[in-house]
């Protein structure tokens, strides 16, 4: 499972957090606490969390964030979500394949050590 800003082009895989991929484990575990992190906006009462992973906290803010799952998919040609997933080299391909291939991956070293190791 890929969890993703596609504002910032940038993604976190669940199983680098050691978490689980079936359909419902997007709502428990650590990658979870991590989005909670990266969407959260910091403000007042917050400067102390925020400072502690102040590269990565709140730096989803308002993004349009979604959840990919490698399942076999249908495509996406309509937009989806905003983005056209389908290519002319890859007219199959789906969000997952999208976000996998085209999306930065921050998942590890940069937000798995940072904030839970």
């Amino acid at each position: 499972m890929i969890i993703s800003s596609i504002n910032k082009r940038k993604y976190i895989y669940s199983p680098v957090f050691h978490d689980g991929t079936r359909d419902l484990d997007y709502l428990i575990g650590n990658h979870v606490r991590a989005v909670a992190i990266l969407a959260c906006q910091c403000g007042p009462g917050l400067g102390a969390a925020c400072s502690l992973w102040d590269q990565y906290a709140g730096s989803w803010s308002g993004d349009q964030i979604v959840v990919a799952f490698d399942d076999g998919d249908p495509p996406n040609p309509d937009t989806t979500f905003g983005v056209q997933t389908t290519t002319q080299t890859s007219p199959k391909r789906n969000l997952f394949g999208m976000i996998w291939e085209e999306f930065e991956d921050i998942s590890y070293p940069n937000v798995n050590s940072t904030l839970f190791l």
